[in-house]
């Protein structure tokens, strides 16, 4: 990441991968994954201005990637 811009990867403490996605003006920006510490897929869903916006999918803890919930937020992020 250069510049408060670029591709992210954030990692647990462990080393397991959290988090990928862009970021534009220091903030996470477009689309987003998140993962558990076993490296299944926890979320996906999009980012606008650093707020999460859109309809997101959240998995249970499974290599299936079984949903858990679907839900949308607003622009606010509400």
């Amino acid at each position: 990441m250069k510049q408060g811009r670029g591709r992210w990867t954030s990692f647990y403490p462990t080393g397991e991968k959290l988090a990928e996605g862009r970021y534009e003006d220091n903030q996470p920006e477009g689309p987003w994954r998140m993962y558990h510490r076993s490296g299944n897929l926890a979320a996906e869903g999009r980012f606008a201005g650093g707020t999460r916006v859109g309809r997101w999918h959240f998995y249970y803890d499974t290599p299936a990637r079984t949903k858990m919930a679907v839900g949308s937020f607003g622009g606010d992020g509400t």
